[in-house]
């Protein structure tokens, strides 16, 4: 592998790196996480953005149990299940919405405080800028 090159091995060490810190750190990452806030030691950042980035992924798509919870309700009648439907997609639409912002601003306020070499761990190869010969 070369040198400022990342792979699913750099995430995947990431990940255990992340699974053997202290209880404690751990915590105060998933903490900052969750508030939509920077971890307060900046040794932690790259991991904040690992569980800011896995809790985006998470939130893009639970709002979609919403209408899963409403068609549970089919044996209440076809009205019932409408309105559980409705109500219930709006409701995880709106938490779904919440805490992916929540995520994302985690994930921005923590990206500030990754250095350069770190910051190429994070991000897959071909997912930065496209490269361009000079004149084109």
């Amino acid at each position: 592998m070369a040198r400022g090159t990342s792979d699913a091995g750099d995430l995947h060490g990431l990940r255990r790196e992340f699974a053997a810190l202290p209880l404690s750190s751990r915590r105060a990452v998933a903490r900052a996480v969750s508030r939509g806030r920077a971890v307060d030691e900046r040794k932690l950042a790259v991991h904040a953005v690992l569980v800011a980035r896995r809790q985006q992924r998470l939130w893009r798509w639970v709002w979609l149990a919403g209408p899963a919870i409403g068609i549970t309700q089919i044996s209440a009648g076809w009205q019932a299940a409408v309105v559980a439907i409705a109500i219930s997609t709006v409701t995880m639409g709106l938490l779904s919405r919440y805490w992916l912002l929540k995520a994302r601003r985690a994930e921005a306020d923590n990206l500030g405080l990754v250095s350069k070499r770190q910051r190429a761990r994070l991000d897959p190869p071909g997912d930065g800028p496209p490269v361009s010969s000079r004149g084109a």
